[in-house]
């Protein structure tokens, strides 16, 4: 029970973060607002400051009960602080059904036990006064919201509007980076520290740089829909194994040996994927490795061998260079390409060393950055560098690179 509830907590900070967005855009894109404010997101414009209040209860009928605590929280504010330039707002997700908040509606909510502890003993008087309630009621007003990937889908398509960019590029790049900032904007101790406008908001999105950052992308997605998620993009982007060169960029830890076969059998093997273009692997701390590299291959019988351009005696650009050979068929009318290796394999300290050269080989590159290591300010692919997180485990980043 305790993970269903925190699974359903996740969602709804998700979700709120989400609609943050989206309201933070469809604002006027100078009007001030606050993260956490008086409520969730506090919108101010010059004759009115609306307080925005968002609760994520999917399949549930919206009720008095239900909404009985921030009606309540809100209703406080109302009957110590309000006057007619505050509107207080409430936006739920929940079943798609009518409801009203009516002096009846609003006199239950006040005698029901899930709202008891949210009420003030100062307020008493104020909550039997039927006219301060029904003025309460018409600043107030509740709202149905879409379900997440509708929000999700919204989102994406007003960032797109706004910084004129194409869906894709957007879903993929721009939407985790919005989402990350909101979460940071929201953790600021200062209020001054959680305003924003739209513009000031889309600017930040601006002046991110170029690498598509999967870490927040990884944290609100479940693994499987993570997966399908991205698999999907890089599809969308036209990276596919037979027409983009692959640089894996990853730590040398214990996964390294399994993770390098696995990849490697996922594009040239054994006669399989003959037209895929072989991956180059960008291991930082490469000591030892190599040794294990073999020993493992000879250990699962693979015919499996890489191409490190003999890095170990002196780098030798033009062996590491080195193309698939040609071998004529017995009537020497066929041609078939014959890959002399499985892999590129080499230390990043020699690729940073070699990089404008070792990059004259490759064409349509497309950089995959592991465990967030960076080989920062080198390689500069606009959409076509990827940071994968930690949290992605092996398992996952070989059926990314599965299939075709």
């Amino acid at each position: 029970m305790s993970d269903r509830s925190a699974e359903s907590s996740i969602t709804g900070y998700s979700y709120q973060f989400l609609i943050t967005i989206l309201h933070i855009l469809e604002s006027n894109m100078e009007s001030e607002c606050i993260i956490e404010g008086i409520e969730d997101l506090d919108i101010i414009n010059a004759d009115d400051r609306y307080l925005n209040q968002y609760k994520y209860h999917a399949g549930k009928n919206i009720t008095n009960s239900l909404i009985s605590k921030p009606v309540i929280l809100m209703l406080n504010h109302y009957l110590k602080c309000g006057g007619n330039n505050f509107k207080y707002k409430l936006f739920i997700h929940g079943n798609d059904r009518q409801y009203t908040l009516d002096i009846n509606n609003l006199k239950e909510i006040l005698t029901l036990k899930t709202g008891e502890g949210y009420k003030e003993e100062d307020l008493e008087d104020a909550y039997k006064d039927d006219e301060k309630l029904k003025l309460f009621i018409q600043l107030f007003s509740i709202c149905v919201t879409d379900k997440f990937d509708i929000l999700e889908e919204k989102v994406i398509h007003k960032i797109s509007e706004l910084m004129n960019l194409d869906e894709q590029t957007v879903r993929l790049s721009i939407y985790p980076l919005a989402y990350k900032k909101i979460n940071d904007l929201a953790r600021n101790d200062k209020e001054c520290d959680r305003k924003t406008t739209g513009r000031k908001f889309i600017d930040i999105l601006k002046q991110t740089n170029k690498i598509i950052d999967l870490v927040t992308l990884a944290r609100i997605k479940e693994e499987k829909e993570f997966l399908n998620y991205f698999r999907r993009e890089l599809k969308l982007l036209g990276i596919k194994k037979n027409n983009s060169d692959h640089i894996f960029v990853m730590p040398n830890d214990h996964n390294t040996v399994d993770l390098i076969i696995g990849l490697a059998q996922n594009f040239v093997y054994q006669g399989k994927n003959a037209d895929n273009r072989t991956p180059l692997f960008v291991v930082e701390n490469i000591d030892g490795l190599k040794l294990k590299l073999i020993s493992e291959i000879e250990k699962r019988n693979l015919e499996m061998f890489y191409n490190d351009g003999f890095e170990d005696i002196k780098f030798f650009i033009k062996k590491f260079k080195q193309s698939n050979t040609v071998e004529l068929s017995a009537s020497r009318k066929k041609i078939n390409a014959i890959s002399n290796f499985n892999f590129r394999l080499i230390s990043k300290d020699t690729f940073i060393e070699n990089q404008n050269e070792i990059r004259t080989i490759l064409s349509n590159q497309v950089v995959f950055y592991l465990d967030n290591l960076v080989i920062r300010n080198s390689l500069s692919i606009p959409n076509r560098e990827f940071l994968i997180p930690n949290n992605v485990n092996n398992t996952v980043i070989l059926q990314i690179f599965s299939g075709d």
